[in-house]
């Protein structure tokens, strides 16, 4: 007789769904299958064992490698790309597992997925939010609030709307930091002395200028040893000049193939973040005099296909943002002229308004302007 167990958020965090198998087998539940649709797990009742379960998700999966076979892994499940491999070893034996590549790319998209969809509610909800608070802000407008108990269905609403984005992307951030150091091997970090602190914001729309930047430090004695998670303080020690080509990379996504390939061309990986949007990576490579100034890429179609990549990623942030502040400026604008005195709240909107204008329309100048730069390097 088959037991059948409803998870239907297993696939969010594989790791604590493999010691769940584990269990259940230890209680004399084999795990047999899963319904990708319905979420539900299947198991048919045998001897108490301890098995060690890995799942992962491959596109191009037919078989297991011969290394894992000789390990005593097997394949109990697979399925549209999905698959459950067992090892009935003790767990100490086992000396080879899968790699995580897979379920850390998927975790990645939807990460992604999550993210813009929980952008788009917040932005959507800002319009109608700001036109409630330029109400409220009218002296002479009446607010009624109807007593109604639909308000409770509407907050349940709100509620699933905006809380299945924010559990998913909490759930799926905590899993993917416990693997990112797989897949972010940043060059290990020494307790050397930090002699100089340096900020530099925003060079994700000018990084070739950032390049420059760092290039000039070094030749300077400024040697670069780290820098922070949010990309935006670099942290030097005083050394000897030197030549050192720096590289930002923009890429939508990353594997352990990317990585490898520039460590094995002799890059060294200085910085690498999660935005959602984007992966941004900061390389390093050091060279003689005499040698030629080393590029990430060589190709300059490559190159231009990069910075296009850039522009059409931050355009498609900053040119909406522009677009919907502009038209409450104007809605502002509108009532400034028809009103002849408005309270201190009124105009610290309209300023911060069109501050948010101005930040976003230079974000996308400067963005713009570093995409014809490397149009006219690479004609």
């Amino acid at each position: 007789m088959m037991k059948r167990i409803f998870q239907p958020f297993w696939s969010y965090d594989v790791e604590k769904t493999e010691e769940w198998l584990h269990y259940m087998a230890l209680q004399g539940y084999h795990f047999v299958k899963v319904n990708l649709i319905t979420r539900q797990f299947y198991f048919v009742e045998r001897r108490p064992q301890a098995i060690t379960y890995r799942i992962e998700i491959d596109k191009g999966f037919y078989s297991l490698p011969s290394v894992l076979v000789n390990e005593g892994w097997e394949v109990v499940f697979n399925d549209r790309n999905w698959y459950v491999i067992a090892n009935n070893r003790p767990d100490e034996e086992i000396m080879t597992h899968p790699i995580r590549e897979g379920i850390f790319m998927r975790n990645g998209q939807l990460l992604q997925v999550y993210k813009i969809i929980l952008m788009t509610l917040i932005l959507l909800s800002l319009f109608p939010l700001s036109i409630t608070l330029l109400i409220m802000l009218d002296g002479d407008a009446t607010i009624t609030i109807v007593k109604s108990p639909m308000w409770v269905l509407t907050f349940l609403y709100w509620l699933i709307i905006l809380g299945l984005p924010i559990n998913s992307i909490l759930k799926l951030s905590k899993v993917n930091r416990r693997l990112e150091e797989d897949y972010y091997p940043i060059k290990d970090r020494t307790t050397v002395k930090l002699d100089t602190v340096k900020y530099k914001l925003g060079w994700i729309y000018a990084p070739d200028k950032l390049e420059n930047w760092l290039e000039s430090l070094e030749m300077q004695g400024f040697n670069l040893e780290r820098v922070n998670k949010w990309g935006f303080k670099f942290y030097f020690t005083k050394g000897e000049p030197r030549k050192v080509r720096y590289c930002a990379d923009y890429q939508n996504n990353v594997t352990r193939d990317y990585f490898e390939a520039h460590k094995e061309s002799g890059w060294q990986l200085q910085y690498s973040n999660k935005m959602a949007l984007s992966k941004w990576s900061i390389w390093s490579k050091q060279y003689e005099e005499r040698e030629e100034r080393p590029e990430l890429y060589s190709d300059s179609e490559q190159m231009k296909k990069h910075a296009k990549r850039v522009l059409a990623t931050h355009l498609a942030i900053c040119l909406p943002m522009i677009i919907m502040f502009m038209s409450l400026l104007v809605m502002n604008i509108g009532q400034l002229m028809n009103e002849s005195s408005l309270e201190i709240n009124f105009w610290t909107m309209i300023i911060l308004q069109l501050l948010i204008i101005i930040q976003n329309g230079i974000f996308a100048i400067r963005v713009s302007l570093y995409y014809q730069r490397v149009n006219r390097m690479y004609i």
